[in-house]
């Protein structure tokens, strides 16, 4: 039976595991050893550095010949590409410093490599976590919950509980909602958990949405078509991110 190995297993994909290792992403040599241990290894913690990337891929690399190993890497729709432009991928990109690792291993051979890009997720973590989520931990230092001008950008939301190379870009999405839409729900949370005093949320311009990248979720549409994955059986089951948003964020810490 084929071994796995998941990196972040504490985080959406689940956290039930027959051995748990505790590390973080800087421990090189200790991802190194679990990885080159393992069959196939899934990276579900961490695509905007590449050290976990590399250090999954040295340990596969020195797999024997015989038993190739197997990345798959979560990624995420930030990078705003077209599922059939996967190669204009670069390292300046919102997951590009990995994915580009992950691509190049791939195209060279030694590691057999596929990538999975859900864009917006929401949903419970399936175990406690400290980690705020990207919007929510936006919104807190603002002081608001943004949006851009008419709120009208589009943003794909996939729900947590969901060949050659460039073909294993896999794209999951689920339904399309506009910016304004989004935060109108997310603003009623955290104006109901006491963060905010207002429950509307704030038009704003583009500067003024959040600090270095995550701005650009806020005012960009995100909009992609998954039809490689949905060939491979991916079906959206969750309930809508309207109504995930209120339950999910009623205890969680923010």
């Amino acid at each position: 039976m084929p071994s796995v190995v998941i990196l972040g297993a504490a985080g959406f994909v689940g956290a039930q595991a027959a051995r748990i290792i505790v590390g973080d992403f800087s421990d090189f040599e200790k991802i190194k050893t679990a990885s080159k241990e393992h069959d196939f290894v899934i990276n579900a913690g961490n695509s905007f550095t590449r050290d976990a990337v590399t250090a999954i891929i040295a340990g596969l690399t020195e797999r024997p010949s015989a038993s190739k190993g197997k990345l798959i890497h979560i990624s995420g729709g930030g990078n705003f590409i077209d599922f059939e432009d996967i190669k204009s991928t670069t390292k300046g990109m919102f997951n590009g410093k990995s994915d580009t690792t992950v691509l190049e291993t791939g195209t060279e051979g030694p590691v057999e490599t596929y990538i999975v890009c859900p864009s917006v997720v929401y949903g419970g973590a399936s175990v406690a976590s400290l980690t705020k989520g990207l919007v929510t931990g936006n919104a807190k230092p603002l002081g608001y919950v943004p949006y851009v001008d008419e709120g009208t950008a589009v943003l794909n939301t996939p729900g947590a509980a969901e060949g050659r190379t460039y073909s294993h870009y896999q794209m999951l999405e689920t339904s399309n909602v506009t910016s304004k839409d989004m935060v109108a729900e997310l603003a009623k949370v955290m104006h109901s958990r006491r963060i905010f005093s207002s429950s509307e949320p704030k038009s704003v311009l583009f500067e003024q949405a959040g600090e270095g990248e995550v701005k650009h979720l806020v005012a960009a549409n995100m909009i992609v078509e998954g039809p490689r994955a949905a060939a491979l059986g991916f079906k959206p089951k969750q309930p809508s991110i309207f109504t995930e948003i209120h339950y999910h964020l009623k205890d969680v810490r923010i």
